[in-house]
């Protein structure tokens, strides 16, 4: 689930955080996908040769999100002591389950999470306008650094959401221009 860090909703980044620490990745692969799947904390393969294992990464912890978000200020027409923002999903079946899975963790830790069934060439478009709050998407991240360069780099091809910043664009640049395994690994 991509959020949208202009969005009003979610421009805390102490927010953003708490969302992310509110969602058992392992459940929604249980739950949402049957097993199939492998839990991510990151836009590349957690399995990837020259990721380092002693990365910070968000783990599950409701108490702590629940915590931030009850006492995090509400935007204009919010109930008080919860979250809410609208989440963009695509038409089917699969997405629908996903959805519904960190629906249901969200609201546990005080988040209502609006779905909204949107078609996907509407999601890319409303995406490029920044005319959204969150979106689930699928960003397939492979056994390489292509596609997370392409979609996370601020001028790569396939950054329809313009992501990105200086920091990211600098360390995707370095592991490019890498000319050794150890100069490359994460």
């Amino acid at each position: 689930i991509v959020l949208n860090s202009k969005a009003t909703s979610l421009r805390s980044a102490e927010i953003r955080r708490a969302l992310n620490q509110a969602v058992n990745r392992e459940s929604v692969v249980q739950n949402a996908l049957n097993t199939y799947g492998i839990a991510s904390s990151g836009p590349i393969w957690p399995r990837y040769w020259a990721m380092a294992n002693d990365l910070p990464s968000f783990g599950f912890e409701p108490r702590h999100a629940a915590d931030v978000i009850a006492r995090s200020p509400r935007a204009a027409g919010q109930r008080p002591g919860r979250l809410r923002f609208t989440c963009l999903v695509p038409p089917d079946s699969l997405n629908e389950r996903i959805a519904l899975e960190v629906k249901r963790q969200l609201e546990a830790v005080g988040v209502d999470m609006v779905l909204e069934e949107t078609p996907q060439d509407q999601m890319m478009q409303r995406a490029a306008k920044g005319d959204y709050e969150a979106m689930l998407i699928e960003m397939i991240s492979g056994p390489t650094l292509l596609r997370p360069y392409l979609i996370w780099h601020s001028t790569g091809q396939l950054n329809w959401g313009r992501f990105g910043n200086a920091t990211i664009d600098t360390a995707l640049d370095r592991v490019r221009h890498a000319p050794t395994d150890n100069e490359f690994r994460l």
